[in-house]
């Protein structure tokens, strides 16, 4: 944890898992049906610019994954978003992410 009680980020960004032999031939990015490279203009209902500062690593990466699924940087972060929710326990934490320190007086039940 840094100075702010954030977690730190790693030196560098996760990779994609390796293929194994048993997963098969690669056959390209996956089609999702109804999914489109980007969005057609002037159908999104309130745009926004997303912009944190954050390591090139980090932005190279993401940038190749969106690419290989044959999306936009945009299309990918949403739907990255999308899928993110249904991870999401009972107190809105990823599975995955350490659980913050409950505060004074909280009870561990889930939320409503």
């Amino acid at each position: 944890m840094n100075s702010r009680n954030t977690p730190s980020a790693p030196a560098t960004p996760p990779s994609a898992p390796s293929p194994r032999a048993s997963d098969g031939p690669s056959t390209g990015p996956i089609t999702l049906p109804n999914m489109r490279a980007r969005l057609p203009r002037n159908t999104r209902v309130d745009p926004v610019k997303f912009g944190y500062v954050i390591d090139r690593p980090y932005k190279d990466r993401f940038e190749q994954l969106a690419r290989h699924a044959g999306v936009s940087g945009a299309v990918y972060l949403e739907m990255l978003l999308d899928h993110l929710e249904t991870e999401l326990n009972d107190r809105g934490y990823p599975h995955w992410w350490p659980l913050p320190e409950k505060k004074d007086g909280e009870l561990d039940m889930p939320s409503p």
